[in-house]
């Protein structure tokens, strides 16, 4: 009876260590797999990092008269070195995402009647709520050509937009009409 026993105890032992094996056998090769997928994706995502470059934008090399704001980088942030052009030229540098890898871009600071470009860019009444139609050109375009679009308000709205000069590009811009 006793060697019965026994071997019910020694066939159950195997089963178990069958059944370990078994799921053993099947948990390996999943977790190679899973592990596998882990490592390609972490690949992927460092191939992505590393094939952004970091360039100057259009902006680069041209004439302004004054500092561009426009096609500064590509696909980067920027930061200004001299946003005055006190020494001639623009001159900032586009940074990549580690912020450790920067190209440095300038442009040349020459006046309007140099043929410098000039982007257009909106005044201090864009975007706000106005009960007159806004009449300070400064208020309006803080550089380009003032060419309205909507004086009157008719869609409720004025919109104007600042003309680049030069070959400077425009904006359009809007200040919103309050409600009497």
């Amino acid at each position: 009876m006793r060697r019965i026993s026994l071997y019910q105890q020694k066939g159950m032992i195997n089963g178990f260590m069958a059944v370990a094996i078994l799921l053993l056998a099947i948990s390996l090769p999943v977790t190679v797999l899973l592990v596998q997928k882990n490592q390609e994706n972490r690949s992927k995502a460092a191939e992505e990092v590393i094939e952004t470059e970091i360039s100057c934008g259009e902006a680069d090399g041209k004439s302004y008269a004054v500092r561009p704001t426009a096609d500064l980088c590509n696909d980067s942030d920027v930061i200004w070195k001299d946003s005055s052009g006190n020494d001639g030229s623009y001159l900032w540098s586009c940074i990549g995402n580690d912020e450790t890898n920067l190209v440095d871009c300038s442009a040349v600071k020459i006046t309007k009647d140099e043929g410098g470009l000039i982007d257009g860019r909106c005044g201090d009444a864009n975007g706000m709520d106005q009960n007159s139609k806004p009449i300070s050109n400064y208020v309006l375009c803080k550089a380009g050509e003032l060419a309205w679009t909507d004086e009157m308000a008719d869609d409720g709205d004025f919109n104007w937009s600042c003309e680049g000069i030069n070959g400077g590009s425009a904006v359009n811009c809007v200040a919103y009409k309050e409600s009497e």
